[in-house]
């Protein structure tokens, strides 16, 4: 995702992310080898800037599973995630969706996810996200992912590869690209994959 907006122009970044890079996430992402046990937003950067050393990048750690509105931490993240044009979580982390609803942030918010093995790509954003994204899952016949022991791209790790994600990863934002180009209201979505008779795969776009 990031790498998409850098090599679309992008020269201001935050990235958050508390996990280490794996040898099962290379299958899958342009993570390397030489990356496994580096925090994902440190090796992320790095990939970043060998794109375009103009990008400024910044880390934000304290974002995710911010819980309780009650909490000193709650309002100073509130107040770092206002300073914001667009947040886009692209974790699975329920939790983070509701709390990202809850603070009501200026920011415009989308909630990436993928389903069955990558065949479903679901793009939530305005308010109310929980409702919008379990509304859209109820629709789906979703299932939990194959993950496999392995030790990276010689060996995967999950059912979904990397040209899978990437696919539906990059006609979603070409969806939302055209929107912004041509002042159309943004909407959530979900994309389907379908294979056809004749051997192809098709890709289906329903808005909410």
């Amino acid at each position: 995702m990031s790498e998409l907006l850098v090599r679309g122009g992008a020269k201001s970044l935050t990235l958050s992310d508390l996990d280490f890079v794996e040898p099962g996430n290379i299958c899958r992402s342009k993570y390397l080898l030489s990356d496994v046990n580096s925090l994902k937003p440190i090796a992320l950067a790095n990939t970043l800037w060998s794109i375009s050393p103009y990008v400024q990048i910044e880390f934000l750690p304290n974002i995710l599973k911010v819980l309780s509105n009650q909490c000193e931490l709650y309002e100073k993240t509130r107040k770092e995630l206002n300073q914001f044009d667009w947040i886009i979580n692209c974790s699975t982390d329920m939790e983070l969706a509701y709390m990202l609803d809850q603070m009501n942030i200026k920011a415009r918010v989308f909630d990436f996810s993928i389903s069955n093995d990558a065949k479903e790509f679901v793009a939530v954003t305005g308010s109310s996200i929980v409702s919008r994204k379990n509304r859209f899952y109820n629709d789906l016949d979703s299932k939990e992912a194959d993950f496999y022991e392995g030790a990276g791209c010689f060996s995967p790790t999950f059912k979904a590869s990397y040209v899978d994600i990437s696919a539906l990863l990059q006609f979603a934002m070409k969806n939302i690209n055209y929107r912004l180009e041509n002042n159309i209201q943004m909407t959530s979505f979900i994309i389907r994959t379908k294979e056809t008779q004749k051997g192809t795969i098709e890709f289906n776009l329903q808005t909410d």
